[in-house]
């Protein structure tokens, strides 16, 4: 699990914090002068009617690229006939501009890219649900499944810096911040509730442009700590996530339905191991057979039966029953 450390959840932290710092102002001899003539160099150069200030465009990157800004105001010649002071204003006013634009245009291909990331991912997580509802196909299945518990898994199987462990970092932080980020129910409430859930945190993790575009301060923290953030999101990233998320679903649900059953007369197919197995959950007179698909599924997403028959780790909480045959016919118990 994350430390704290993982840097989109830093960068989500930063997004959030009070205001930091403003802009540097240019109040200092031919500063101003030195501001303004950009500001119209940069005017000029658009041939755009909503341009009114170099900051202000900062805030409205989809009408005004901050790479566009950049270059602007980069290849702006300094002005002919300025004295020593006036050329020492003129260039700390440009090299500041031209500071700021580098961070708002990282800023802004960071942000971009993980609204791609984050539609990626939760186009994976909801066809993951609906396949899990579909092996299962039972109506009385239920339980409870936590998004900051899968993100806190996924976080624990991929390096903190990856395209993965960022997005996923800034996912956990906004999922932290909500009353809760659990959902409870059958198949179809929890789908509805978790998808609902998912759009919410993926909404306020990915609103990071404009509380950092807006604040100095915020934006340099965001400089440093994107330097150590991947937004490379690889097909296999996608998977593995995908594939946690759906292991967290059985967890949750076959619980309900399920049990670990021991019966040795049993033919368990590819569900059973020296006489256990994942079956439905038996009833006194008799067990009632088990899941096939499931079984073979879990080998598909990475899932150990043998994990799941001895209730390791996340299967702790499947219940255990033992049937024997007698001259009566089968009998069964529950034993945990």
């Amino acid at each position: 699990m994350s430390n704290g450390t993982n840097p989109g959840q830093q960068i989500y932290n930063i997004s959030q914090e009070s205001p930091v710092a403003p802009y540097p102002t240019f109040t200092e001899g031919y500063q101003p002068a030195a501001y303004q003539q950009i500001n119209s160099y940069v005017a000029q150069k658009l041939h755009n009617s909503q341009y009114t200030d170099l900051r202000a465009a900062y805030l409205d990157p989809l009408t005004f690229p901050p790479s566009t800004l950049l270059d602007d105001v980069s290849n702006m010649p300094m002005p002919s006939g300025l004295d020593q002071s006036q050329q020492a204003d003129w260039n700390t006013v440009q090299n500041q501009l031209e500071t700021e634009l580098t961070e708002i245009s990282s800023l802004y291909n960071f942000w971009t890219q993980i609204q791609i990331n984050a539609n990626s991912l939760s186009t994976e997580f909801n066809g993951r649900f609906g396949r899990a509802s579909q092996i299962l196909s039972s109506g009385s299945a239920n339980g409870t499944l936590s998004w900051l518990a899968i993100f806190s898994n996924v976080l624990s199987l991929n390096p903190e810096t990856s395209g993965i462990g960022t997005i996923i970092g800034m996912f956990l932080s906004a999922a932290s911040q909500l009353s809760s980020s659990s959902a409870s129910g059958d198949l179809g409430a929890l789908q509805d509730q978790l998808s609902d859930l998912l759009q919410t945190i993926i909404n306020d993790a990915t609103d990071i442009y404009q509380p950092i575009a807006k604040d100095w301060g915020k934006l340099q923290q965001f400089y440093a700590a994107v330097a150590s953030a991947s937004t490379s999101l690889l097909e296999s990233d996608i998977t593995s996530a995908g594939n946690q998320y759906e292991i967290g679903a059985y967890q949750a649900v076959i619980p309900s339905i399920m049990a670990i059953v021991y019966f040795a007369q049993a033919d368990w197919g590819q569900c059973g191991q020296n006489g256990s197995a994942l079956g439905y959950t038996p009833v006194e007179t008799g067990q009632e057979g088990y899941n096939g698909d499931l079984c073979d599924r879990f080998s598909d997403i990475g899932v150990n039966l043998s994990d799941v028959i001895n209730r390791n780790g996340g299967w702790s909480s499947l219940p255990t029953w033992e049937c024997v045959s007698t001259r009566f016919g089968t009998s069964c118990r529950k034993t945990g």
